[in-house]
């Protein structure tokens, strides 16, 4: 009974019990998942990317995601919808964070352009460009705050 009670109570303070998704770590995500991405990370309508991973926590109260792709584009402004992303804030030196659980996820050591943006509803991410002789490959976290 006591357990009911303090689930009951939780469900309150959090609105509601129906935030939990699922989790998924990729490096073949599908159409409606780039999609998602596209969309939340406020990519160019007209990018042309190739994924090397995607991973999402969505069983929490807010979303995470990683992508990692890589692109002809080489400027911030072709690869971001620059009236919501501010890419003239970007800069070199950018460290991203490590995750030793997503084998693609290899910013270590990495010297990289970009930085933290602020997005509408509460959001952000934080960018990482990595510029290569036919393009760039780039890294984004994005979380709901």
């Amino acid at each position: 009974m006591k357990n009911c009670i303090a689930i009951s109570c939780l469900a309150m303070l959090t609105g509601c019990t129906d935030f939990l998704g699922t989790d998924v770590t990729t490096t073949q995500p599908t159409q409606a998942q780039l999609a998602r991405c596209r969309a939340e990370m406020y990519l160019q309508n007209n990018l042309v990317f190739q994924a090397h991973g995607m991973k999402l926590l969505g069983s929490g109260i807010d979303d995470q995601k990683w992508l990692k792709f890589s692109c002809e584009a080489a400027d911030p402004a072709q690869i971001f919808q620059i009236d919501i992303v501010d890419v003239s804030l970007f800069r070199d030196g950018i460290k991203l964070s490590p995750a030793k659980d997503i084998p693609w996820w290899d910013v270590e050591g990495r010297n990289l352009f970009g930085g933290q943006t602020a997005l509408p509803n509460a959001r952000f991410m934080n960018v990482g460009i990595d510029a290569t002789a036919t393009g760039s490959v780039v890294y984004v976290t994005w979380s709901d705050t």
